[in-house]
């Protein structure tokens, strides 16, 4: 029977063993990667970087165009429903 617990004794050994082992060699790897991605970045070039919040447009500038272009098309869009349902009557001139 001792001979038993001390096989499980030590194959518990062994595999514990073998866990730090392979946790060691998974940080390495793991700090590895994130080295070689940070080098990546540095040397990324501006056409092929991932975009940042100044590259998407989102500043004050940008909503006031937005802004102007949304109301200028309603104001387009009710002027064309005016004339559509006789909204908004057209000159006599114009009038055939």
């Amino acid at each position: 029977m001792t001979s038993n617990n001390d096989d499980l004794k030590e194959a518990l050994q062994q595999n514990l063993k073998l866990r730090r082992e392979l946790g060691a060699e998974v940080a390495k790897a793991s700090a590895s990667d994130s080295n070689a991605k940070r080098i990546a970045d540095v040397h990324a070039t501006p056409h092929n970087r991932p975009p940042t919040d100044a590259h998407q447009a989102t500043g004050a500038r940008a909503m006031l165009w937005v802004l102007i272009g949304s109301v200028s098309l309603a104001v387009i869009a009710g002027f064309a429903l005016g004339l559509a349902f006789g909204w908004i009557p057209l000159p006599s001139s114009v009038v055939p």
